[in-house]
């Protein structure tokens, strides 16, 4: 993601669940095209670890961006965790 970043790609909305970065369609759930190139993102940061999404029972990578990337990040991890504990 960070190379992805450095180069600059353009990115683009495809429909209601793709985007384009580069010129490669990606999909996306519920793409919000905030930037024109991946240049213009700033502060990301990617959880070293998959949370579990109960609803689709899969496993996801997440990644945030801005300036309170790592908080939030730490904010979803805290309830990922509180919602394991209800279950078991």
């Amino acid at each position: 993601v960070n190379e992805m970043i450095a180069k600059n790609l353009p990115v683009d909305y495809v429909d209601n669940t793709h985007i384009s970065v580069g010129g490669r369609q990606h999909f996306c759930t519920g793409p919000r095209i905030h930037v024109s190139h991946t240049g213009l993102i700033e502060n990301f940061h990617l959880l070293n670890h998959f949370i579990y999404d109960r609803f689709n029972r899969r496993y996801l990578l997440v990644g945030c961006v801005g300036k309170n990337a790592e908080i939030n990040l730490q904010k979803l991890d805290a309830q990922q965790k509180k919602q394991s504990d209800l279950i078991m």
